[in-house]
């Protein structure tokens, strides 16, 4: 360390209770679980931080031993052997197991130390469960991005679109072979587009999506995902095993590809010739590259221990992986362990205080912290600097006070390494900026061809004398844009409530009701929409910010589209629920309503497919309202029948104007 917090001098020996109190003190503060164990591996102490982990009190510990402590009994003992040829161990990494059986990834670093005549094991455990996650999320998504990507810029037609996104699928979940198929609701075909590690069997150019014989066609009948990691057993595949074992496929994925008006666009189809766990990671990634794939489209126990707390004191502390140091209440180096002292530190350091080591400024900064130590208790920092080979490198710094009887605190600290978990989280933060960056420049991109597209379409509508069917479908073809262009609105509006903080003020509701009335009427110009509104005055007031109106705003729209009259009617109500200081909104129409089983599932659009679901208003919707504190549900305009139409009750905080 080039920032030094002083040097070592003689350890305090004064009677026992100080140096058991400074050792309890540093082994209980430890911010990584410590066990002491003899070289049979019976147990002698655990820290605080080693019980709360592996939830067995020290007792049970000492009468289990350390080797029921990882999931294989039998690596207590490839550990033993290794210390006795190494001495040490370093990076140990092993799979550990708690008390109520649940097991993660660890990285153990033992030290053999002598005591007496004996020798004892001092282990340090850290759980990489985070670090593996971070890794393992960091490599699908990076994966993920590059499928995405190669796809999108690297190609000149769909064809290479699909063969680059299948083949990038199948390389990176390590399965054999696959297919994508597009669908055409015409003929309910579904089209071979690409193809990849099926050999000299021929693939069918064609199925039709109710041919029961395949599974492909189920999983576009169902517009759900079948996924299997072994189809021989599984009852449900007993129709397909002649297709399956024909190629001989053990595990596979089949994937449906699904629109922004929730229309089947296609299959992605991935298969293995043996068997493959799939996970939740996989369903994840998979369900991530499929999302984007459609824009590309369109992480001490005993008295007798404690007699020897001094000489634990000096091994603990020098067997650490990391800076730990002693001051006394007046910012004066009294100890150093090992670690410092090997990385630059000097002894002649002892006595010496923040003044006579640091910099002004820092010896300033360094002394209000250890005064703030000593009047409010531990603080947590984190330090960044220099390693011994010039690499930057990254600490968790713990500062406590240390009590004493009748005599001032001490002021103790600890730095952990979490210069790994660091770069890794950085390079997840990295990777999702790059995907943020694809999406925003996507959908730059689709935006200005739906300029262009509504332009032209417009022009024929004003332009040209058309048939009636002709000026029909092109209607029909500009709402589409319409539709995509709202699409790309609110994914950038999801985008935007995960990034900004809530900054909520007084706001007036009438005017955000009444202005997305006129944006819905706007939006229908061949609709007379009649919008009747109870209860609005402009004295009711709700915390909200500027994306209120835009859940009014969906919700309407989604009652004028699904509402097929030429005139429809949505009813709004406000009322004040005056004893639990809410404003209440219900907005009804007479559209085609939403089943009970949809109730929930129309506010998750991201989790799932609804009936009723266009583009993702209303979760959106649902997102903006929790924003608020507040709540939204979906019931029947008459109770019972949900087939004539749907209310919406909105309930927000209200401000007493």
């Amino acid at each position: 360390m080039h920032e030094k917090e002083g040097a070592e001098q003689s350890i305090d020996t004064t009677p026992s209770p100080t140096a058991e109190q400074i050792y309890r003190t540093l082994f209980d503060f430890a911010p990584i679980p410590i066990v002491i164990s003899d070289i049979k591996g019976n147990i002698i102490e655990a820290n605080i931080w080693m019980l709360e982990e592996f939830g067995y009190s020290l007792k049970e510990l000492q009468e289990l031993g350390a080797k029921h402590l990882y999931e294989d009994p039998n690596a207590r003992s490839e550990i033993a052997v290794r210390i006795g040829k190494e001495r040490k161990l370093r990076d140990f990494e092993v799979r550990m197991k708690r008390k109520d059986g649940t097991t993660f990834p660890a990285i153990l670093n033992v030290d053999p130390v002598q005591r007496g005549t004996a020798i004892i094991n001092l282990t340090s455990i850290r759980d990489i469960t985070k670090q593996r996650a971070y890794e393992k999320v960091l490599s699908r998504d990076r994966r993920a991005n590059n499928i995405i990507a190669e796809a999108a810029f690297n190609t000149t037609t769909l064809d290479e679109v699909y063969h680059k996104v299948l083949v990038g699928l199948v390389d990176t979940l390590g399965f054999d072979l696959g297919t994508i198929n597009v669908y055409e609701p015409e003929s309910k075909l579904l089209i071979l587009k690409a193809s990849t590690g099926v050999g000299d069997d021929p693939v069918e150019l064609s199925m039709h999506i109710d041919d029961e014989s395949w599974v492909t066609a189920s999983a576009a009948r169902l517009r759900k995902p079948v996924m299997a990691s072994d189809v021989t057993k599984t009852e449900y595949y007993k129709t397909h095993r002649e297709k399956l074992d024909r190629r001989k496929v053990r595990s596979l994925i089949s994937w449906p590809i699904i629109g922004a008006e929730d229309e089947l666009l296609g299959l992605i189809n991935i298969a293995s010739r043996s068997v493959k766990e799939i996970g939740e990671e996989d369903i994840g990634f998979f369900n991530t590259v499929a999302g984007m794939f459609v824009t590309v489209l369109a992480q001490k126990q005993a008295e007798e221990e404690l007699r020897e707390s001094q000489e634990l004191f000096q091994m603990f502390t020098d067997n650490m992986p990391g800076p730990v140091y002693i001051k006394d209440h007046e910012s004066k180096v009294i100890f150093i362990n090992k670690f410092m002292r090997m990385t630059g530190m000097n002894q002649d350091w002892a006595g010496k205080t923040n003044n006579e080591l640091f910099a002004q400024k820092t010896a300033e900064e360094r002394t209000i912290a250890d005064r703030k130590v000593l009047e409010e208790g531990p603080i947590e920092e984190i330090q960044r600097m220099l390693g011994s080979d010039g690499s930057p490198v990254t600490y968790r710094r713990l500062k406590f006070p240390i009590p004493r009887d009748n005599r001032p605190p001490l002021i103790g600290g600890f730095s952990v390494d979490i210069s790994e978990q660091v770069k890794a989280e950085e390079a997840l933060e990295a990777a999702k900026d790059r995907a943020e960056f694809f999406t925003d420049l996507m959908a730059h991109d689709i935006n200005n061809i739906h300029q262009g597209v509504m332009a032209s379409l417009e022009l024929l509508l004003t332009g040209y004398e058309m048939k009636p069917e002709a000026r029909e479908l092109t209607q029909n073809a500009l709402n589409q844009i319409h539709r995509g262009v709202a699409l790309i609105a609110n994914v950038r509006k999801f985008s935007q409530l995960g990034e900004e903080k809530a900054k909520l003020t007084k706001t007036e509701l009438a005017t955000e009701i009444l202005t997305a009335k006129q944006v819905v009427i706007q939006s229908f110009p061949h609709k007379m929409i009649n919008v009747d509104i109870k209860g609005l005055d402009s004295e009711t007031y709700v915390e909200a910010d500027g994306f209120l109106r835009d859940a009014f705003f969906n919700i309407m729209h989604n009652s004028a589209k699904f509402d097929i009259s030429d005139k429809p009617q949505i009813d709004i109500s406000i009322k004040k629920d005056d004893k639990e200081n809410f404003v209440v909104i219900e907005i009804s129409d007479h559209g085609s309503g939403i089943s009970d089983e949809q109730k929930e599932k129309v506010f998750t659009r991201l989790q799932g497919r609804t009936q009723r679901s266009s583009g993702i208003g209303l979760t959106l919707v649902k997102q903006i309202i929790d924003r608020y504190r507040g709540s939204i549900k979906a019931m029947d305009r008459i109770e019972g029948d949900y087939t004539k139409g749907v209310k919406f009750e909105i309930r927000i905080p209200r401000v007493m104007s």
